[in-house]
C-alpha cells in the first residue's frame, strides 16, 4: 500500500522531496528513499523523466490493439514498431496480441504506423481508440528563456537534479534556478514523470478492456468506484468516449484475483463487456513529446 502512495506522489511530480512525501505518506523520509531505491532496482521504477505537457504542445493520445495469430516473437515485433518514434510503450499480452501507447501530432503518422503493422506477418487485425480532437493543429512548443533552457538542459540529463547542482553546472545562481523550477510548476510547461514498468515487481500487471452504456453510467462515479474497491490493485485508466471504450490497469497477486476483478467490474451497473489482458513485461522508451523537447532544448 504504501508503496503505491509513494509511486502516486511521484506521478504527480517525481522532483518531490523525501520530507515532501513524508508529510503526506506517514512514513519518515529515510523509509521512503529505502522503498524508491528498492522499487528502482527491482525495475519497477525504470527512470524518472521531464516531459512537455502534451497539450501544450497539440500532442495527441492514441491506442492501437494488434491482434496476432499468436506467430510473432514479441522482439521482431517491438522491432519493427519501435522504428516509429510516435510509440512510447508496448504491452506484450500472454495471448500473443500487443497494447501500443501512442502519442502523436498528425494523422499522417498514425496512417504510417498501421501500414507498418499490417504488414507483419501474423498480424490479424488493429483495433484504434483515438481521442477526438476538433481539427488537425501544427506542433507549437512553449516558449523558453535562454536560462529556463539551460536548467532543461540540466534536467534533461538528471530530472531529480537539485538546484544547487543546476547552479553548479549552468553558472545561474541558486536563487535564479529555483526561481525557474517554481514557474516551471505554476505554469506546467513541463511535468517530471516516473516510468514505471509494474510488470517487473512481484504482481500480475492485466489491462480490463471495458465497454459501458454512456446512457447508463456516470463514468466519474464508476472510477471513483475503481479507486476505492480495488485500493491497492487499480493503478488508472485511459477513456476512449467516442468508442464508450476505456483501458483500465491493475495489479494482483493470483489469476483467481483477477477473475474475481473483471468479474465485479462486468457487474458494475452499465458496463457492457470487461475482456481481461495478461501482460508480458512492458517495453517503454521516451514519448514524443520528450524527443521532441530534448532536440528543441539541445538544439
Amino acid at each position: 500500500m504504501k508503496d503505491k502512495e509513494i509511486i502516486g506522489q511521484l506521478m504527480t511530480n517525481c522532483r518531490l522531496s523525501y520530507r515532501e512525501m513524508s508529510k503526506k505518506i506517514g512514513l519518515g523520509p529515510s523509509s521512503i528513499k529505502k522503498r524508491v531505491d528498492r522499487l528502482l532496482k527491482d525495475g519497477f521504477i525504470e527512470s524518472f523523466e521531464l516531459f512537455p505537457n502534451p497539450a501544450l504542445l497539440n500532442l495527441r493520445l492514441a491506442t492501437f490493439m494488434v491482434y496476432t495469430d499468436s506467430s510473432i516473437p514479441i522482439d521482431i515485433f517491438t522491432d519493427k514498431v519501435f522504428k516509429h518514434e510516435i510509440v512510447y510503450r508496448i504491452h506484450p499480452i500472454i495471448t500473443g496480441d500487443f497494447y501500443i501507447a501512442i502519442e502523436y501530432i498528425s494523422r499522417e503518422q498514425l496512417e504510417t504506423l498501421a501500414k507498418t503493422i499490417e504488414k507483419v506477418n501474423g498480424v490479424v487485425r488493429i483495433e484504434r481508440y483515438e481521442l477526438q480532437y476538433s481539427s488537425e493543429q501544427q506542433l507549437e512548443f512553449p516558449e523558453f528563456s535562454n536560462h529556463e533552457l539551460k536548467v532543461l538542459e540540466q534536467l534533461l540529463d538528471d530530472v531529480r537534479m537539485q538546484p544547487h547542482e543546476i547552479a553548479d553546472r549552468t553558472g545561474l545562481t541558486v536563487k535564479r534556478v529555483t526561481m525557474i523550477l517554481n514557474q516551471f510548476d505554476k505554469d506546467q510547461r513541463v511535468r517530471y514523470l516516473p516510468i514505471w514498468n509494474p510488470n517487473r515487481g512481484r504482481g500480475l500487471t492485466f489491462t480490463c478492456k471495458i465497454s459501458y452504456n454512456p446512457n447508463l453510467i456516470i463514468k466519474d462515479e464508476f472510477l471513483n468506484w475503481m479507486y476505492g474497491k480495488y485500493l491497492m490493485e487499480y493503478w488508472g485508466s485511459r477513456d476512449y468516449p467516442s468508442y464508450n471504450t476505456m483501458f483500465s490497469f491493475l495489479t494482483t497477486n493470483e489469476i483467481s484475483e483477477m477473475e474475481e476483478i473483471s468479474q465485479e467490474i462486468l457487474s458494475y451497473p452499465g458496463i457492457q463487456s470487461c475482456s481481461t489482458m495478461l501482460h508480458f513485461r512492458a517495453t517503454n522508451r521516451k514519448t514524443l513529446g520528450s524527443i521532441l523537447l530534448d532536440r528543441h532544448v539541445r538544439g
